[in-house]
């Protein structure tokens, strides 16, 4: 079942027109929350992210309410749906109403698509290892609305089709500058010589959500980190690299290109991932 402004319905129903803005002009955003124990992880973040675009936008909706009417929804699919342990909700945020490029009503839509996951990608006794490859066809540009999850994604499905066509699990991005900037899924993390590494948001990559909890994470543990631009040259040269998202959390890149990381050396990535894992533990543990 989806959630169309409140309503419950069928995938497909009539009441869903194809004549709506993100449809016809990729005019709106979403977020993908991941379900950890039954509970949303950082809906409040996502809620931020969410309500920064949403003013740069220009909707007018109402600020005092919206976002416990978000939160009230969300509950309400994951009911409909089933989802009592593990999943994924993705809020899309669409303009009302019709208009060419110029609206003819700022108020937004909202609509909630809910699904379950078999399995905890989180728990790092499950560990996950990808294979990257360079994708420099489309550059990403760093700008008002880069950041943000826009309805615009055409640059990251054209990565996620190289990927697919070139039988890796994911592809680096780059800057206009010609700079790492992220994954078509994922923020990118790398280490060299006991220092930690994340792409500057000026590389145009998404302000993530578990991007920006893993650079917390790092500070109370005390381990060294710095936003910065680099390129696939010092990626290669780091000991290890990781991915971050929020649906499988922490997972770590054996392959990028032609250049394969030893396992052997991957000692920090694993010792992350655990306590990434207990720190969720101890703020959404099991609710039973």
């Amino acid at each position: 079942m989806i959630n169309l402004n409140g309503h419950l319905l069928h995938p497909g129903a009539p009441e869903i027109s194809l004549l709506n803005r993100s449809f016809l002009f990729g005019d709106g955003l979403y977020e993908s929350i991941r379900i950890f124990n039954g509970l949303p992880l950082f809906f409040s973040e996502h809620y931020r992210r969410l309500e920064k675009g949403m003013h740069l936008l220009g909707f007018t909706f109402p600020q005092e309410t919206f976002k416990e009417t978000l939160r009230e929804n969300l509950a309400k699919s994951m009911h409909a749906n089933g989802i009592d342990k593990h999943g994924r909700v993705k809020i899309h945020i669409f303009r009302a109403g019709t208009g060419a490029y110029k609206p003819l009503d700022n108020q937004p839509y909202f609509l909630l698509e809910a699904y379950s996951l078999k399995d905890d990608y989180f728990d790092f006794r499950n560990p996950r290892a990808v294979k990257l490859k360079d994708y420099k066809e489309i550059p990403l540009a760093f700008g008002l609305l880069s950041g943000l999850r826009t309805a615009s994604a055409l640059p990251y499905i054209m990565a996620a089709q190289f990927a697919e066509a070139h039988q890796v699990d994911d592809v680096v991005l780059f800057s206009s500058q010609g700079y790492v900037a992220e994954t078509s899924q994922a923020n990118i993390f790398a280490i060299r010589k006991k220092q930690i590494y994340t792409p500057s948001l000026q590389t145009g990559c998404i302000n993530g959500i578990l991007r920006n909890q893993v650079i917390r994470l790092c500070d109370r543990l005390k381990l060294p980190l710095t936003e910065k631009k680099f390129s696939s040259t010092f990626l290669r040269r780091c000991e290890e690299v990781f991915l971050v998202d929020t649906l499988t959390g922490i997972s770590r890149v054996d392959q990028y290109n032609k250049h394969t990381y030893p396992t052997q050396s991957a000692t920090l990535v694993p010792f992350l991932r655990k306590c990434l894992y207990e720190y969720l533990q101890t703020l959404f543990g099991d609710k039973v």
